[in-house]
């Protein structure tokens, strides 16, 4: 636990920073076309099936929001909060190589 962090006062008191707008809109421009992409693959059959289900996941994500995942746990469960800036340049290296096994493996699993 971090014995920095202050109860009920933000991390971030100023907000996530501002995008730029010129940067905003050419990425909006872009949306449309990206869109397009994406279904086209989806109703591909000659698609690999995993570019195909991941093109489908992003059309329902953008256009209904992604669904709620529950999650069972059972006994005594303790959250953790981790300042990654505190982190060691390998500790980090070591989250990183983790979420892309995990990323990996579900890819993996979404092809069989």
């Amino acid at each position: 636990m971090n014995a920095d962090w202050v109860k009920g006062v933000s991390g971030n008191p100023s907000g996530r920073p501002k995008m730029n707008e010129a940067l905003k809109k050419t990425l909006r421009d872009g949306a449309e076309d990206a869109v397009r992409v994406w279904r086209e693959i989806l109703i591909n059959p000659e698609e690999k099936s995993s570019d195909r289900n991941k093109a489908g996941e992003l059309i329902f994500s953008y256009a209904y929001g992604k669904p709620i995942q529950q999650v069972a746990m059972e006994g005594n469960v303790t959250a953790t909060t981790i300042d990654a800036g505190k982190l060691s340049k390998d500790q980090k290296d070591a989250i990183i190589a983790l979420a892309a096994q995990s990323f990996t493996a579900a890819d993996d699993a979404s092809t069989d």
